[in-house]
């Protein structure tokens, strides 16, 4: 006697194995695949007392990035050509220009340009203003304005008014305050709430998106203990809206 299920189960036989074989055969570095941050990790950025490549690095993660850590004078323009956006972490602006080769100052401006993002935090602001000469001396000219230290306790929590009208309480370790032309397309996004000065600002360059902070939202809770300080927000807040600087930045990649 025939099996009445025989054809039936020939067909979800057929259907299984298909299945199994779409399984095999698809790509999960395709299906999981993020998009890539290039963090700067070299000289100038702090390394004795915060590891602020590191802490970039993590916010990136956080964000949904791959991280490629690159270095003062990086060759490999795949990179760039792969990546989605470029993270200065905080240290010192000074020592980070004095080490970038005029190349990788270019690289950067060029990726950028195009369409990538960048993301600056402290000494990553600093870096990102005018001016910019065909020596690649000072800063990255990426956006029109001045960066200045602000004037409080080193290091600090200090308020800062958000654009949405909430106020956090953030991270502060010598970093800018930004002064703009008046009528400027540089959008100041957050302000110290004690001065009322630019604590963030974004703007286009070209294609790409710039977003940078005086303040460091990225800063991980250890970073409060030396000394003890109180937080009333606590890291979440903060790396909130480091996480949303890098995803403005990021998205969407007029370059890709």
């Amino acid at each position: 006697m025939r099996n009445p299920n025989g054809f039936f189960g020939a067909i979800q036989n057929s259907l299984f194995f298909l299945f199994l074989a779409l399984l095999v055969n698809s790509s999960p570095t395709e299906a999981q695949a993020r998009p890539i941050a290039l963090v700067y990790n070299g000289p100038g950025a702090c390394k004795s007392d915060g590891h602020c490549a590191e802490a970039a690095a993590a916010i990136a993660d956080k964000a949904g990035f791959d991280v490629e850590f690159v270095g003062p004078s990086t060759k490999d323009d795949s990179l760039f050509t792969e990546a989605a956006i470029y993270i200065q972490p905080g240290g010192n602006a000074t020592q980070v220009a004095d080490a970038m080769t005029l190349a990788m100052k270019n690289r950067i401006r060029t990726f950028v340009e195009n369409g990538g993002g960048y993301v600056g935090f402290c000494a990553g602001a600093f870096y990102a203003m005018t001016p910019y000469d065909d020596k690649g001396q000072n800063r990255l000219g990426l956006l029109v304005g001045d960066a200045e230290v602000a004037d409080f306790d080193y290091p600090s929590i200090v308020s800062v008014s958000w654009l949405d009208g909430s106020r956090h309480h953030v991270y502060w370790e010598g970093g800018a305050y930004f002064k703009l032309a008046k009528g400027s397309d540089v959008e100041v996004v957050s302000r110290y709430a004690s001065t009322r000065q630019a604590a963030g600002v974004r703007g286009m360059h070209g294609k790409g998106r710039v977003f940078v902070t005086g303040f460091h939202p990225e800063a991980p809770y250890d970073w409060r203990f030396d000394p003890k300080l109180e937080d009333a927000d606590g890291t979440d807040a903060d790396q909130a809206l480091a996480v949303e600087m890098i995803q403005w930045a990021a998205h969407p990649p007029a370059r890709r």
